[in-house]
């Protein structure tokens, strides 16, 4: 064990008592401000080796890779603002297909479109939610307000 003598202030310190100023959150690991690898010495939860719950926004292990990227593919979770479908699959990637809102129920989907991994279910996108979803159509409702109007039906 080591002394460590404080000049001017008269105080004698132990090895124990060094680490503890260079450990301050006492989770065994120093910080990075004095050649550890403690990422946060704020919180006694995160240090290198640490478990880490994915899509919380804490990089608990401090591995430095994006909380929202569980596959490591380079998208973020596309549940988060990302673009991956699948990110439990690396090869999965991104998979976010054009679908395009039914609003009249006449089986033509309009122009009004979003792009997500799957049809949504209740999105307020024809003043209500769209009566069917569709994705890559061949022609498009030019009046997708009205059901008796649409591509392929017959002309009154």
């Amino acid at each position: 064990m080591m002394l460590w003598w404080l000049a001017g202030c008269g105080l004698l310190l132990t090895d124990a008592d060094v680490e503890a100023q260079l450990d301050v959150d006492g989770d065994g690991f120093l910080s990075r401000a004095f050649g550890g690898d403690d990422c946060d010495e704020g919180d006694p939860s995160v240090y290198p080796g640490a478990p880490d719950v994915w899509y919380d926004g804490v990089d608990a292990d401090c591995a430095g890779d994006d909380d929202y990227d569980q596959d490591r593919d380079g998208l973020a979770s596309a549940l988060y603002g990302g673009l991956d479908c699948d990110d439990e699959d690396p090869l999965v990637g991104d998979r976010l297909l054009d679908w395009f809102a039914d609003c009249d129920g006449d089986g033509v989907p309009g122009r009004a479109s979003l792009a997500a991994c799957s049809p949504p279910d209740d999105l307020q996108i024809c003043g209500g939610p769209a009566a069917a979803w569709r994705t890559d159509p061949s022609v498009f409702d030019c009046d997708d307000g009205r059901a008796d109007v649409a591509p392929g039906l017959e002309d009154v």
